[in-house]
């Protein structure tokens, strides 16, 4: 793998197709990710029913919309999680998240029509138990003030049972601000920890946007200054830089992050926080 530092990618929504669409891979020359992919499964009707592995990585299904049945064989035990979901549409609610270890098999059957969900996956060494992460058991806060104000929605933090991975949802009022202060986590520096991360991004009422900046200092490595403009179900990957996000006024903008430590001590480094601050921004506190 060349040495050369990894850019930001937008991946603009694609048509879904039934079962399961690959967003975007881990590894791999044409990908700035090596720790976490993510693909989109879809299941239309009611007797939808898909088969997948999870290979040598551990699992989470942000489930976006309707309700599934997993069923799950693993070496780290087996579990079946009836009609897991709560939501109709992905505004209504907080999200539900099941965990998969590696070298599982699952089958997902449909219990109600439009089951969607976003698989995202990181290659670990041993992994945790195959779990459920109802609603009632996601941490909420409200985080800053004025138009900085935002709800984290915390499904997979530090002391959830997952070796690497990190997810959550965030929603800005319309008009909001998130990421700000500008933070980054790309190098080992304490506090912060060298981690990838993946935004997708869902607007209300539908068809609104938002703006992903992504940007490094002027001294880094192959320096690089972007602006996204985001729509529904879009995505960006975010292998290192500073990240802040602002909904377009009149549209609510919620965004799922998924979060993967890397390095030699990436388990250990699981951490929600461990980023530097911009400090030509770090004045204005949330």
């Amino acid at each position: 793998m060349s040495d050369s530092p990894k850019n930001p990618v937008h991946i603009k929504r694609k048509d879904i197709s039934t079962d399961i669409t690959e967003v975007i891979s881990h590894g791999g020359a044409s990908s700035p990710l090596e720790a976490i992919g993510m693909k989109w499964i879809s299941l239309p009707s009611e007797d939808g029913e898909l088969k997948l592995e999870t290979g040598d990585c551990e699992v989470a299904c942000d489930i976006l919309t309707g309700q599934a049945t997993f069923t799950i064989t693993s070496p780290l035990g087996n579990a079946t999680f009836p009609e897991a979901g709560r939501r109709a549409q992905i505004f209504a609610g907080r999200l539900a998240v099941v965990y998969i270890p590696p070298r599982s098999h699952i089958t997902m059957s449909a219990d109600t029509a439009n089951f969607q969900a976003l698989w995202f996956e990181a290659p670990c060494d041993h992994g945790f138990p195959p779990s459920y992460i109802d609603p009632e058991e996601v941490a909420e806060r409200t985080v800053g003030e004025g138009n900085l104000t935002r709800e984290v929605y915390t499904a997979l933090g530090p002391t959830n049972g997952a070796e690497r991975l990190l997810l959550g949802e965030t929603i800005n009022l319309a008009g909001n601000w998130s990421s700000f202060p500008p933070h980054k986590h790309d190098q080992l520096s304490e506090p912060e920890v060298p981690m990838e991360e993946i935004y997708v991004y869902f607007f209300d009422p539908p068809g609104g946007f938002g703006i992903q900046r992504v940007y490094t200092d002027k001294g880094a490595k192959e320096p690089f200054d972007v602006a996204f403009p985001v729509q529904e179900g879009d995505a960006v990957a975010i292998p290192r830089g500073y990240h802040p996000v602002v909904a377009a006024a009149g549209y609510r903008l919620l965004y799922v992050w998924a979060l993967v430590p890397k390095g030699e001590s990436a388990a250990n480094n699981r951490k929600l926080g461990a980023w530097t601050q911009d400090p030509a921004h770090r004045w204005v506190k949330v």
